[in-house]
C-alpha cells in the first residue's frame, strides 16, 4: 500500500521514541472492557485520542478500525498499534496511557432460596446484599437470618440478612458481610410453620401460617368439610403432643365461637369420618377419600391414590389418626426395608398427607451452569452434575468438595469418579449440600528479587508478568535480563528456559512470554547479589545445575 503524503511522514521518521519504557505496575496492568485510555501517535493527534475498551475487547481508532486491547498490556498495545500503522506510515511513533480502570469486579455464586440462582459479577467491596439483589432476592420460604457464606468451599461466616439491612442504614455493615471473589451465598429455606388440616375436609393438608390461625378459618382455607365428616368428634393435637376435642358442630350449627379456638404452628385439626374411609392428600396423582373396610399397609393406601406424585416426600408423611394423634413417618424406609412393612397400621378414618419435596442441593464453580437443583431422595452426585451442564475445561476435579449444610467440608473425588469410574466417590447427596468445582490453579515458586518470595497458585490465562504480581512486584535492583524458569523433569535434569523480563516489560516482548507449568520455578536474580540466585538453586536442585544458570556467558 502506498505511504501517506511526505508532509505527514517527516515528522514521524525523526520523533522521539516508538514506546515509553515503564516499569511501574500501571504499565503491567492488562487491559479489560471499561478501561478507558489515551492513544498518542507523535505528530498525528487525529489519529489516537480518548477511548473506552469496549465490551467486546477493542477500541476504535481511525484509519485502523478495530483494534484489540483486552489482555494487553499498554506497552503490548502501543507495539500493536504501531505495526498496524506501518502499513500507512514509516515508523510510526506511538504511546498509550490508561487514564481509568473500570471499578474492579468479582464473581460469586448464589444458592439456595432465592429467585435465580447463579453467578454474578459484584463491583469489589460489594456485600451479601447486592449479591442477593442480583439473584432477584430471597424467596419468601428463604431462612434470612441463617445466610451462610462460603469462602473456598469452608463457612466464613452466618449473616443475617436483616442485620446487615439495618447496618446498611447506619453506615456500618456487620463482619462477614462483605464478599471476595468466588464466594458462595447460600440462602437456607426456612422450616415451614404451617398447621394441619386432615381428615374429612374437602382440601385436606398443610397450611402457612405467620402466627395464629381460628379454626374455622383453617377450615375454610381448607375448603370445608365433607358431607361425611363427623364434626361432634374433631380433635385437636398441639405441637407438645396434648390431644383437645373441637366441637366444631356447635360452633358451626349453634355459633358457639367460643368453639373458635386458635390454632400454632405444629398444631394438627383432625375431622374424622362418620363412615370408615381414609383420605390420601398432598404430592400424590389422586388424592381423595377411599373406601377403607379395613386397616391398611401404606403402601396400599398410597396406591389408592394412585401411587406417589413425582415430588413427593415420602421420607416425612404425616400420618393423622381418627383418635386424634399425629405423627410424622419415614414411608419411604419402610417401603425400602428388606422384610416390607411389619404391620398395617393405616386404619379407616385415618389420614395421609404426602409433602412436596423442598430439598435442593446446588453445584458451583467451573461448570456451564451453576445454580441450586431440587434434591430426590437418595440422589448421588452423578444424578445432580448434568443439571449444572458441562464441566468447563479449566475445572480442578481433583479439588472438589461438597460443603455439608452444617459447614463440614468433604473432599469429592470427581476425577476418580468421573475418568477412572471410582464409584465409591459417587456419595449420596443431602439437602443444602453445596457442590464446589473449582478452576484448575497452577502451583508457581517466584523467588529471589520480589518483594515476597514464595509459592503462589496462578489462573489458567496468568502468565509470568502475573505471577511477579503476586509476589508483590519486583525487588531492589532485580537483574530482569538474567531470570530464569526452572522446570522439573522426570527422571531428568530439571529444564532451564532463560526470561529477558527487561524485554518483556519494557517493550512488551511477547517472545519472551513462556507458558508456565505447575511446580515451576520463576527466579529473578539481583544484580548486587548473585549467590542469592546460587544459594536457591542449589537447595533446589544441586551444584552443578548452578553453576550452568548462575554463570555469565
Amino acid at each position: 500500500m502506498r505511504k501517506l503524503a511526505l508532509c505527514l511522514l517527516l515528522p514521524v521518521l525523526f520523533g522521539p521514541t516508538a514506546i515509553r519504557p515503564a516499569l511501574g505496575a500501571e504499565n503491567q496492568y492488562r487491559l479489560t472492557e471499561g478501561d478507558t485510555i489515551t492513544v498518542d501517535v507523535w505528530e498525528l493527534p487525529q489519529l489516537g485520542g480518548t477511548r473506552a475498551v469496549r465490551p467486546d475487547g477493542d477500541i476504535t481508532l481511525p484509519l485502523l478500525g478495530s483494534v484489540p486491547a483486552k489482555g494487553l498490556t499498554v506497552a503490548e498495545l502501543s507495539a500493536a498499534i504501531a505495526q498496524r500503522l506501518n502499513e500507512f506510515l514509516v515508523a510510526p511513533r506511538v504511546s498509550v496511557d490508561l487514564i481509568a480502570q473500570r471499578p474492579a469486579k468479582s464473581m460469586v455464586y448464589v444458592v439456595g432460596a432465592v429467585a435465580r440462582p447463579g453467578s454474578y459479577d459484584l463491583v469489589e467491596g460489594a456485600g451479601v446484599l447486592e449479591a442477593l439483589a442480583l439473584a432477584g432476592g430471597a424467596l419468601p420460604a428463604a431462612d434470612r437470618t441463617g445466610v451462610s457464606v462460603l469462602r473456598a468451599a469452608a463457612r466464613v461466616a452466618t449473616v443475617d440478612v436483616s442485620t446487615v439491612e439495618k447496618g446498611t442504614q447506619e453506615g456500618s455493615a456487620p463482619p462477614g458481610s462483605t464478599l471476595q471473589a468466588g464466594d458462595v451465598v447460600v440462602v437456607p429455606a426456612q422450616e415451614l410453620r404451617t398447621v394441619a388440616v386432615l381428615g374429612s375436609v374437602r382440601a385436606p393438608g398443610l397450611l402457612e401460617v405467620e402466627g395464629e390461625l381460628a379454626v374455622l378459618a383453617a377450615v375454610t382455607r381448607a375448603e370445608g368439610t365433607t358431607e361425611d365428616a363427623d364434626l361432634a368428634n374433631a380433635t385437636l393435637t398441639r405441637s407438645d403432643g396434648t390431644v383437645e376435642k373441637v366441637e366444631l358442630e356447635k360452633l358451626y350449627r349453634q355459633g358457639e365461637l367460643a368453639r373458635n379456638v386458635l390454632l400454632h404452628p405444629g398444631d394438627s385439626l383432625f375431622v374424622p369420618f362418620r363412615k370408615g374411609r381414609v383420605t390420601v392428600a398432598g404430592v400424590v396423582r389422586e388424592p381423595g377419600n377411599f373406601p377403607a373396610l379395613a386397616p391398611l399397609t401404606y403402601a396400599e393406601a398410597l396406591a389408592a391414590a394412585g401411587g406417589a406424585g413425582e415430588h413427593a416426600d415420602l421420607a416425612h408423611v404425616v400420618h393423622a389418626g381418627e383418635d386424634g394423634t399425629s405423627r410424622v413417618v419415614d414411608v419411604e424406609a419402610l417401603l425400602q426395608g428388606p422384610s416390607g412393612e411389619p404391620s398395617r397400621p393405616v386404619r379407616p378414618g385415618d389420614t395421609l398427607y404426602v409433602p412436596e419435596l423442598r430439598s435442593v442441593v446446588s453445584v458451583v464453580g467451573r461448570v456451564e451452569t451453576p445454580g441450586s437443583y431440587l434434591l430426590l431422595p437418595g440422589q448421588r452426585v452423578l444424578s445432580v452434575l448434568p443439571h449444572a451442564g458441562r464441566i468447563l475445561e479449566d475445572a480442578d476435579l481433583a479439588a472438589a468438595t461438597l460443603t455439608r449444610r452444617d459447614g463440614t467440608v468433604v473432599p469429592l473425588a470427581l476425577a476418580a469418579l468421573l475418568e477412572d469410574g471410582n464409584v465409591e466417590a459417587n456419595v449420596v447427596l443431602q439437602a443444602d449440600d453445596v457442590i464446589t468445582i473449582p478452576r484448575y490453579a497452577r502451583r508457581l515458586f517466584v523467588l529471589g528479587s520480589v518483594h515476597a518470595p514464595g509459592s503462589y497458585r496462578l489462573a489458567p490465562e496468568d502468565g509470568i508478568l502475573d505471577a511477579i504480581d503476586h509476589a508483590g512486584g519486583f525487588g531492589q535492583d532485580p537483574d530482569l535480563g538474567r531470570s530464569v524458569v526452572v522446570r522439573q523433569q522426570p527422571e531428568a535434569e530439571p529444564e532451564v528456559i532463560k526470561v529477558d523480563l527487561g524485554a518483556r516489560v519494557t517493550r512488551g516482548d511477547l517472545s519472551q512470554e513462556v507458558a508456565l507449568l505447575d511446580g515451576d520455578i520463576l527466579f529473578v536474580p539481583g544484580r548486587r547479589n548473585r549467590f542469592a540466585a546460587r544459594n536457591v538453586i542449589d537447595y533446589l536442585f544441586g551444584l552443578d545445575l548452578i553453576r550452568r544458570i548462575v554463570r555469565k556467558e
